[in-house]
C-alpha cells in the first residue's frame, strides 16, 4: 500500500479528526445516488434552491463564511460518504468548532428517540475483556509491545518497527443477530488508535474507527458495518498508530441490546447552501418535518414540525452525548457542556418532563439502565420531552474566553418568538445573493470525452457548489491564539489542523489556492489571510507545519493583479523572499514537526518553486527591484538546471519524480505529479521535453476516470494542463480539462485527490480546496479566461463557444465571450477601455492572450 502524504499525517493521528462514537455504516465504494433539482429559469444566475441536493451522494456539512462552525464535519479518515457518516435514525447534529488553533469534532451533540412508555430494556453481554490480565488469545504484529499497567492494555508501536502502526487483534465467534454491537473504551492515548475487523477473507480490514486520538467510550454497529449476519467468526483488531505513542485499552465488549429508546422507521435528509432539511417516520405514527441551520456565525437552529400519531405514546427523549463538565439548568430549560477551549449550550421550546439523566455509554442509554447519579466528563445525557407542533432548538457555541454563559445566551435566542423562522429567510437570501455576485460561466458541456451521464446541468451545478464551498470556507480572526489574520482553511469541514502554529487550519498550498478564488469574491479577506501567512515566516524564512509545493509568490501577484494594491505587495514581499530562498534549499516534503528527507528531491517541489520565483521576478519588477529581478533570474536558472540534472537519467529518457542526492537513485513516482513541468517556460524544445511528453502520453488514457493519472490534485492538474496548451498539445488539453470537470462532478466531492480507477472515489483530505479549485479553473478554462497569471488572459483550446461573466477586477466588471467566427475574444464590463481594439481580441487556439 502506498502511503500518500496525507495518509501518512492521518496515520500520525489528529485531534482535529475526531471520528464517530455512535453507530455508522459502511461502504467500500460510494453509491452513485445523487439527485439534484432542475435549473432555474434564468440559466446563468441560480438561487440557493437550484442546488437542492438528495440521495446517496449529497453534501453533509454547512457553514458560513467568517463563522468558526461547521455543521456535519467529516472526518476524512472515514471509508464512509458523507451520509453514511453523518445520517442516522435519531437524527443526530454533528458540529464542528475551531477555537485555540485545534478544530473540535462534536459528534451527537443533539439527536431525537422515541422512549415509549412503560417499556424497559438492558443489554447482554457476549464477549468481554476489561484487561485485568492479558490473555494468550491476543496477539498481532511483532513491533507493537503489548502489557497490562493498572488494569489497561497498554500498546505501544517501536521505533525499529517497519511502520508507525501495528495490530492488537483476536478471533472471535460471535451471533452478529443477537450480539451486534463492539463497545472499546480508550482512556488514554498518545498516539493515534484504530478498530477494524476482517472475517480472514478480505484483502483490506473493515475500519470500525478511522484514526483518531480521542479518548473515551466507542461503540460500533458490526453487522450494520460490514453487512455480515448471523454466526460470524472474524477478527478484532486494535492498530496502535505512532512510534513511541502509546494507547491504552481498558474493555473491549460484544453485546446485545434491548431498546428502550428507538430511531426513525424511515427519513431523509437534504442538502441546500443555507440549510440542511429532513423528515423521519417512527413506528407509532409520528412524522417530524425540519432543517438545521446556522442561525448565526455562533448559533445553529434546529426547526421541528411535529405530527403526533398515537398520543397515547408521545413520550420523547432528547439527548446529545459531551465531553467536558456538563451541567442542566431546569428553571431556564438549557444544558451546557463546557470543554477546555470551547462551550456549547442547547435549548428547546419542547416541554421537558423531568430532569436529566447520564448515561456512560449509547448503548446504556438506548437501554436506559445504569443510569449514573453524576455525570462523568465524557458520556451522554438524556432528557424526557413532550413534542407537538412547532418544536425549537437552539445551540449556541462560544470560546472558553467567552464563557457558557455566552453560549447559553445565544442558544436562548433562536428561541424568542420566529427568531428561527427570519434567520432562515435572512440565510436563504445571503446565499442567493452570494450565487448572484460570483462569477457566470456561459457553457457547461463537455466535449471529447465520455460523458458517463454526466450532464452541462450536473456541471452547472457542481461549479457553483464549488463557490458556495469557497464563500464559506473562511475563519474569522481567533484572539485566542495570538493571531490576528482571518483563515481559507486548507478544506473547512475535513477539519485539518497542520499548518503553522497559531494558523494551523491553514495549509501552505491549498489555503493559498484559495485565497486567488476568493479575491474574486472578497479581495480584502483574501489580502489579509495572505498576510497573514507570511507574518509567519520565521527569520530563516521557513513557514510552520506541513511544508508543501510553493504557490505564494503567484497568490501574491494574483492578489496584486485582481485588487492593484501596492502597499499590501510591498509589506509581504520581504517575508515572501525569505520563503522563496528557504524553499531553494528545501525542495522536498516536510511533515509538521520533521524534518523531511533532506537528500530528496521531488519534482512537484522543484516545478512549483522555478514557477513561483517567476512570479517573484515579476513582483520585484512591479516594486522596482532590480536587483531581486537579477536575482530570481538567477535562482530560476540555476535550479531549473539542477531540474534537469536530478529528474532525467539521460537527456531523452522520461523524467521521474524523485532523486536522491545521497544514492543517485531516481523513483519514478506518480505522472501527473510530474508533467507540472510542462508547464515550465524554461523547457526549450528537444529531448528533455520529448521525454516529459512521452511520460505524459505513456498513461494518458482518452476514457479513463482522470485520464487513469494516479492521485490527481488541483495543483498538479492545473500545471499540467496549462502546459498541455502551451505546447500546442491542445486535443489532450481538450481530454484532459473535460475529464477533469466531469469526474469531479461524478464524485459529487470537493477532495484532495480521487480514485483514478473506475468510479473516482474521493481520497486524502476532504472536503478540500484542491477539488474546489479544480472544479471552478477549469470551468473558466474552458469557456476562455485563465486566472492563473493574475491579470486577466483569455485563451482558446478549441472552436465551441463559450465565455465567463461578473469577474470582478480592480473595483471594476469583466466579462468575455469566446467568438469562433471572429477567431478570438470579445470582451465588455467597466474594466475595458471603450475602444474596438479593447473590445475584441484576437486570440488563436492554443494562445494566452492578456487583457
Amino acid at each position: 500500500m502506498r502511503i500518500t502524504r496525507r495518509r501518512f499525517l492521518a496515520g500520525l493521528g489528529a485531534g482535529s479528526a475526531l471520528v464517530a462514537a455512535g453507530i455508522g455504516g459502511f461502504s467500500p465504494m460510494r453509491a452513485a445516488g445523487l439527485s439534484r433539482t432542475a435549473a432555474s429559469s434564468a440559466p446563468d444566475v441560480p438561487r440557493s434552491d437550484d442546488l437542492r441536493e438528495t440521495g446517496d451522494l449529497q453534501r453533509r456539512w454547512l457553514s458560513l463564511p467568517g463563522s468558526r462552525i461547521v455543521i456535519n464535519p467529516f472526518d476524512f479518515n472515514t471509508s464512509l460518504t458523507p451520509v453514511q457518516y453523518n445520517n442516522a435514525p435519531e437524527l443526530p447534529l454533528h458540529v464542528g468548532y475551531y477555537a485555540s488553533d485545534t478544530a473540535y469534532s462534536l459528534r451527537e451533540i443533539l439527536s431525537l428517540y422515541r422512549k415509549p412508555k412503560g417499556l424497559t430494556g438492558g443489554f447482554s453481554v457476549a464477549f468481554e475483556d476489561d484487561f485485568n490480565a492479558l490473555s494468550p488469545d491476543w496477539g498481532g504484529d511483532s513491533w507493537v509491545s503489548r502489557q497490562i499497567v493498572d488494569g489497561e492494555l497498554e500498546m505501544t508501536v517501536e521505533p525499529s518497527g517497519p511502520v508507525p502502526w501495528g495490530a492488537t487483534q483476536r478471533w472471535l465467534t460471535i451471533d452478529l443477530d443477537k450480539y451486534p454491537y463492539v463497545q472499546l473504551s480508550v482512556p488514554q492515548a498518545e498516539g493515534a488508535w484504530s478498530l477494524k475487523v476482517n472475517d480472514g477473507t478480505l484483502a483490506v480490514d473493515i475500519a470500525l474507527q478511522g484514526d483518531t486520538h480521542q479518548t473515551g467510550i466507542f461503540t460500533y454497529d458490526v453487522a450494520q458495518a460490514t453487512g455480515w449476519s448471523g454466526t460470524k467468526k472474524f477478527e478484532l483488531r486494535i492498530f496502535a498508530i505512532g512510534y513511541g505513542q502509546p494507547v491504552y485499552a481498558d474493555y473491549v465488549r460484544i453485546l446485545g441490546v434491548n431498546q428502550a429508546l428507538f430511531g426513525a422507521s424511515s427519513y431523509s435528509t437534504s442538502w441546500l447552501p443555507y440549510e440542511l432539511p429532513f423528515s423521519a417516520t417512527f413506528d407509532h405514527g409520528s412524522q417530524l418535518e425540519g432543517q438545521d441551520f446556522l442561525y448565526d456565525a455562533d448559533t445553529i437552529a434546529r426547526t421541528v414540525q411535529v405530527s403526533v400519531g398515537d398520543t397515547s405514546d408521545d413520550q420523547w427523549a432528547i439527548s446529545g452525548r459531551y465531553h467536558g463538565s456538563v451541567s442542566w439548568d431546569g428553571q431556564r430549560g438549557v444544558l451546557t457542556v463546557a470543554g477546555g477551549d470551547y462551550a456549547y449550550a442547547i435549548a428547546t421550546t419542547a416541554t421537558v418532563t423531568g430532569d436529566v439523566s447520564y448515561f456512560g455509554s449509547v448503548l446504556e442509554m438506548m437501554a436506559w439502565t445504569d443510569q449514573l447519579s453524576q455525570p462523568g466528563t465524557d458520556g451522554y445525557w438524556a432528557l424526557q420531552a413532550r413534542l407537538s407542533g412547532q418544536v425549537a432548538f437552539g445551540v449556541g457555541l462560544a470560546t472558553a474566553a467567552e464563557g457558557a454563559p455566552v453560549a447559553g445566551q445565544r442558544a436562548l435566542a433562536v428561541l424568542r418568538g420566529r427568531s428561527a423562522d427570519a434567520r432562515r429567510i435572512q440565510q436563504k437570501t445571503f446565499w442567493d445573493g452570494v450565487l448572484a455576485r460570483v462569477p457566470h460561466p456561459q457553457s457547461f458541456a463537455l466535449t471529447s470525452v465520455p460523458d458517463y451521464g454526466v450532464t452541462a446541468e450536473q456541471v452547472r451545478h457542481s461549479y457553483y457548489t464549488a463557490w458556495v464551498f469557497a464563500v464559506a470556507n473562511s475563519l474569522p480572526v481567533m484572539p485566542e491564539t495570538g493571531y490576528a489574520y482571518p483563515q481559507i482553511p486548507a478544506g473547512k469541514p475535513s477539519m485539518w489542523v497542520y499548518g503553522a502554529p497559531g494558523a494551523k487550519p491553514s495549509a501552505a498550498w491549498e489555503s493559498f489556492l484559495g485565497q486567488q478564488f476568493y479575491a474574486y469574491y472578497d479581495p480584502d479577506t483574501a489580502w489579509a489571510a495572505y498576510e497573514g501567512l507570511m507574518s509567519l515566516v520565521d527569520p530563516s524564512g521557513e513557514l510552520g507545519g506541513e511544508s508543501l509545493p510553493s504557490r505564494k509568490a503567484q497568490t501574491a501577484w494574483v492578489l496584486y493583479q485582481i485588487t492593484d494594491d501596492d502597499r499590501a505587495l510591498r509589506s509581504v514581499y520581504p517575508a515572501l523572499k525569505r520563503h522563496l530562498l528557504w524553499e531553494y534549499d528545501h525542495p522536498y516534503w516536510i511533515p509538521p514537526g520533521q524534518t523531511g528527507n533532506p537528500n530528496q528531491r521531488d519534482a512537484e517541489f522543484v516545478v512549483s518553486l522555478i514557477v513561483d520565483m517567476g512570479y517573484a521576478r515579476e513582483i520585484a519588477q512591479a516594486l522596482g527591484d532590480q536587483a531581486d529581478v537579477a536575482l530570481w533570474d538567477s535562482r530560476r536558472r540555476s535550479m531549473f538546471q539542477s531540474y534537469l540534472e536530478w529528474f532525467w537519467e539521460t537527456p531523452t529518457s522520461e523524467p521521474m519524480q524523485y532523486y536522491y542526492t545521497d544514492t543517485g537513485e531516481r523513483n519514478p513516482g506518480n505522472t501527473v505529479w510530474v508533467t507540472t513541468g510542462l508547464h515550465l517556460d524554461l523547457l526549450e524544445e528537444g529531448a528533455y521535453l520529448d521525454g516529459l511528453k512521452q511520460r505524459f502520453l505513456s498513461d494518458f488514457d482518452p476514457n479513463g476516470t482522470f485520464n487513469s493519472f494516479a492521485y490527481p490534485k488541483y495543483p498538479d492538474m492545473s500545471f499540467t494542463l496549462y502546459g498541455l496548451i502551451e505546447r500546442g498539445m491542445l486535443s489532450e488539453a481538450e481530454v484532459f480539462l473535460n475529464t477533469a470537470i466531469r469526474d469531479v462532478t461524478r464524485a459529487s466531492m470537493f477532495s484532495e485527490q480521487y480514485h483514478e480507477r473506475g468510479f473516482p472515489n474521493p481520497t486524502g483530505v476532504r472536503p478540500s480546496l484542491f477539488g474546489d479549485c479544480m472544479m471552478i479553473d477549469f470551468v473558466w478554462v474552458r469557456n476562455g479566461y485563465r486566472m492563473d497569471q493574475g491579470w486577466p488572459s483569455f485563451v482558446r483550446i478549441n472552436k465551441d463557444e463559450g465565455g465567463v461573466s461578473g469577474l470582478a477586477i480592480r473595483n471594476k466588471q469583466l466579462a468575455e465571450r469566446l467568438d469562433p467566427a471572429a477567431g478570438g475574444v470579445k470582451l465588455s464590463g467597466s474594466l475595458v477601455r471603450e475602444t474596438p481594439a479593447c473590445r475584441q481580441l484576437q486570440v488563436q487556439p492554443g494562445q494566452t492572450v492578456p487583457l
